[in-house]
């Protein structure tokens, strides 16, 4: 993650391995307390720090005939600064092309096409979507991992 990004989490197995279009990727459901509801997954990875990610541990062996065993599910929560302000993805700072909707200034957040949106505050239309890219003022979420031939799982 990137400068936006507020968690990383990593859910083990067993998952259901995602449909081709991505459908069916949340989070794992959380039970509702005072409920026997079964328990979500186990998080085996969850860092807020998106400057120093730490390293998983303890390791994974994902080597199951059984698909569901060998799937694993992450999500990265971002906020584009409506509570810090100072970190908006801007389009007059940002290095990559992007297009405002959003209020930098005056009412954050708020929807808007031009200045007269965020109370004809000059230059205020000028909060862009995060989305991923390519620098750090782009958000990106990947997954490093290492991959062992089956002789060095335990």
């Amino acid at each position: 993650m990137h400068k936006r990004g507020q968690s990383f989490t990593v859910w083990g197995p067993p998952q259901s391995p995602c449909a081709a279009d991505n459908s069916g990727c949340a989070a794992p459901p959380m039970p509702t307390p005072g409920t026997t509801a079964p328990q979500p997954t186990p998080t085996i990875y969850l860092n807020t720090d998106w400057a120093e990610p730490k390293p998983a541990d303890p390791q994974l062996c994902l080597d199951s005939t059984d698909r569901s065993t060998r799937t694993i599910r992450y999500c990265a929560d971002y906020v584009n600064g409506v509570s810090a302000n100072a970190d908006v993805k801007r389009k007059s700072t940002s290095p990559s092309a992007c297009t405002p909707t959003k209020c930098a200034l005056g009412p954050i957040g708020n929807m808007c096409t031009d200045d007269s949106g965020c109370m004809n505050i000059p230059g205020s239309c000028d909060a862009c979507p995060v989305k991923g890219g390519f620098t750090t003022d782009d958000e990106m979420m990947i997954l490093l991992g290492l991959y062992y031939s089956k002789p060095t799982c335990p």
